[in-house]
């Protein structure tokens, strides 16, 4: 992974557990730059966030579609006069 300020390679620092102190994330990953020295945490997402975002896509999903048929019902009403 490359660092966002100067494109060197991050370097590794370790996985640490955090499950116990937080309940969206399980894990978190920490990079550092050698050039710059940014530091990076990136935090993996736990089964129970994964599972929202899932669902959560569904519903958008499901919005998107009664959007669309509204669409097409209006366009079809408009070509036949109807407004």
């Amino acid at each position: 992974m490359k660092c966002w300020h100067c494109n060197k390679e991050l370097i590794w620092g370790g996985d640490h557990d955090i499950e116990a102190e937080n309940e969206d994330y399980d894990m978190v990953t920490n990079l550092s730059c050698p050039k710059c020295h940014s530091i990076v945490d990136v935090y993996h997402p736990s089964v129970k966030l994964l599972k929202e975002y899932k669902e959560s896509d569904k519903d958008k999903e499901k919005v998107k579609k009664i959007s669309r048929d509204y669409i097409k019902k209006r366009k079809k009403r408009s070509k036949c006069g109807y407004g």
